[in-house]
């Protein structure tokens, strides 16, 4: 009898072995997961922030000569389609991979993941005269100017979350 009981007891001290070892694993697992994850995150702010600030940049030097680029841009369709899906493409990245919607620092870049995913896919689907006629209203220098500011702000505060 007492060489029973002491299998039940190794079964169970096993059982109780084997479920605590899983569930260490497991929060291991877990762990790293959300290492990763803050680390893709930190990264993908990095990158954007460094993008809009070089981008606010260009725009505040060059706001005078911006409305010929633009105007440039959206007459040539196959470089406007292009483009505006890679606009598109760079929104959903960042939709996939940083879509937190917690009141925060860190909504600043889902905000700017699903703008740019909302503005890229409403530029590829809207017939193309219609964004030429859009698009004339924002021709003025006070608009890149102004473009150019707003960027260099977001970028910085990107990069210091």
């Amino acid at each position: 009898m007492s060489c029973f009981s002491d299998k039940k007891a190794g079964a169970q001290e096993m059982r109780q072995w084997l479920y605590t070892s899983q569930n260490r694993s497991t929060q291991v697992f877990i762990n790293f997961t959300n290492k990763v994850v803050l680390i893709m995150q930190e990264t993908l702010s990095i990158i954007a922030g460094w993008f809009l600030i070089f981008w606010g940049i260009f725009l505040l030097l060059k706001f005078r000569k911006f409305s010929a680029i633009i105007e440039e841009l959206i007459n040539s369709k196959p470089l406007f389609y292009t483009v505006c899906s890679l606009y598109t493409l760079a929104g959903i990245i960042i939709v996939v991979l940083h879509n937190i919607w917690f009141i925060g620092p860190r909504l600043l870049l889902t905000l700017l993941g699903w703008a740019m995913l909302i503005e890229g896919a409403t530029y590829c689907l809207l017939p193309h005269q219609w964004i030429k006629k859009w698009a004339k209203n924002f021709y003025h220098p006070n608009w890149w100017l102004t473009g150019g500011i707003l960027s260099t702000i977001l970028g910085t505060a990107l990069l210091f979350i």
